[in-house]
This record gives C-alpha cells, structure tokens and sequence, in this order.
C-alpha cells in the first residue's frame, strides 16, 4: 500500500476549503438571525400603522417607506433616504 505523501500545495488546498466553508457558515448563520430581525421590525410597523388609523391618520406602506396622512388632509412621505412633505 503506498504511503500519503501531502505537499504544500495539497496543505493549501485544504486550508482554502475549509477558509470557504468556514465563511459560508458565518454568513448563512448571520442571514437565519437577521431573518428574525426583520420579522419583529414588521410587526412594530404593523403595530404602529393600527395606532395611527386608531387616532385618525391614514397610512400608506410604499415599497421602500411609509406615507402618512394627518386628519387634516396633510401627507408625509418618508422613506430611507428622505422625508418630505407631499
């Protein structure tokens, strides 16, 4: 039976592999965490967005913000880049 020789390059071969495999673990396992972020950001919106319709407001969730009405008829968009009233 012939004896297993490892070069260098087979020694950096595995180190590589086991680099990659290592930065796949912390990164998916930073993605499953952040997954349970954002679900209890949702439920904050949802939660806030009752309250305003509660005391009168009108609430409008666009694809990246929010626009509120106020009862009076005035409107403020907000999103992650800018506030500005419409």
């Amino acid at each position: 039976m012939p004896k297993l020789r490892l070069t260098v390059r087979d020694l950096f071969f595995f180190v590589t592999l086991a680099a990659v495999l290592v930065a796949w673990w912390v990164d998916h396992r930073a993605l499953s965490s952040h997954r349970g972020w954002w679900d209890a950001k949702e439920v904050q919106v949802m939660e806030m967005k009752k309250m305003l319709e509660r005391d009168g407001y009108q609430v409008q969730l666009i694809e990246d913000g929010v626009v509120i009405t106020t009862p009076d008829g005035v409107a403020y968009e907000t999103t992650q880049r800018s506030y500005r009233r419409r």
